[in-house]
């Protein structure tokens, strides 16, 4: 398969089978997973290591432990797949509640919390999943007949990267062709606006994250935040940073940016400038509250708290990055509207 951006898998094709390979299950995993999808036991490949996994073709029934992966389901139409997800309230797609309420995809929980029978029980025998470090449970769901398909598109270094999974997801359904189509048809978008978005002489500074139980973490200067900032015609105020993730600073050195920043974004939870005020007191004196230009990534937010900045913008990557030029450009753009951000105001 020939990929763009995508760094963390590749697709390989062979004569009654194809071999899908995640490059790093988690951060520093000591050797890549091949996943096999075979058309028949005949075609099963004579060597493959202990953790690689054969798959019989097509695809059935699967489980998804987080949100994001539902929107590449959706995307590919292939919604039906899907038996079991991890918690409801994580969701905010109302088509995927209303699968709920029908008790058509039911909810396993979480590792240790994981209902394995529930798993038996929907014939769920494959479990689309992150990994932070090796898990402990693996013989376990070996012996269940479960198995693990590892997703790690948050290793990325790029939002069209992370987006290029498409592809991945496409590969186990043997919808590649579609995949293909519609991932292309977003990379065109996203090109679009980051050259128009390169043409813009005026780059305000940008600050992100509030203080939360006592630290202040920002994404670092090769992550994805710092990215789309970037590519949206501004200038991150922690650019210099090489981090591609988080970063744990000070607050006397937090100030120093805040106070250059001319725009805030990603402001923990907040909703109004007063719960902003309980967040960070100081805040009241930077110009970027002064001028009214702070924004959260919170506007499609549901009564449980779910987000789908977190769920479906791992798919939409050009339409927070239209959000994010309507906000720092908005007479370069003429257009105010923001689909996943929304601006802070009094109340």
């Amino acid at each position: 398969m020939n990929l763009k951006y995508a760094k963390g898998f590749e697709v390989n094709y062979f004569k009654g089978y194809k071999q899908i390979i995640v490059k790093q299950a988690w951060k520093n995993a000591p050797y890549p997973i091949s996943y096999y999808l075979v058309n028949d036991s005949q075609s099963i490949p004579k060597k493959i290591h202990a953790q690689d996994v054969i798959i019989m073709s097509p695809l059935d029934k699967v489980s998804v432990m987080s949100t994001t992966y539902l929107s590449f389901f959706k995307l590919l139409q292939a919604e039906s797949k899907i038996a079991a997800i991890s918690d409801i309230d994580y969701v905010y797609d109302t088509s995927f509640q209303q699968l709920y309420k029908q008790q058509k995809i039911a909810a396993i929980g979480f590792d240790e919390n994981r209902n394995d029978e529930k798993l038996i029980e929907l014939q769920s025998k494959y479990i689309f999943t992150y990994g932070i470090q090796q898990p402990k449970d693996e013989s376990k769901l070996e012996h269940l007949d479960i198995r693990r398909i590892y997703v790690s598109e948050y290793l990325e270094d790029s939002p069209m990267a992370q987006a290029e999974w498409l592809l991945f997801f496409a590969a186990f359904l043997n919808k590649e062709a579609e995949a293909k189509i519609i991932f292309d048809s977003i990379d065109i978008r996203y090109k679009a606006l980051k050259l128009k978005a390169s043409t813009f002489t005026n780059k305000p500074f940008v600050m992100c994250n509030l203080p939360f139980k006592g630290n202040w973490y920002i994404p670092g200067g090769n992550s994805l935040a710092a990215q789309f900032i970037k590519d949206a015609g501004a200038n991150y105020v922690f650019q210099d940073n090489k981090e591609t993730g988080g970063v744990n600073i000070s607050y006397e050195k937090a100030l120093m940016m805040a106070m250059k920043a001319d725009y805030f974004i990603h402001v923990n939870n907040c909703k109004n400038k007063k719960e902003l005020e309980t967040s960070y007191a100081a805040i009241a004196a930077l110009k970027a509250y002064k001028n009214n230009h702070i924004y959260n990534n919170n506007n499609r937010i549901n009564s449980a708290k779910a987000n789908d900045f977190w769920e479906a913008g791992i798919v939409q990557p050009d339409v927070i990055l239209q959000d994010l030029m309507n906000i720092f450009h908005p007479k370069s753009t003429n257009h105010n509207s923001l689909y996943y951000y929304r601006k802070i105001e009094t109340l």
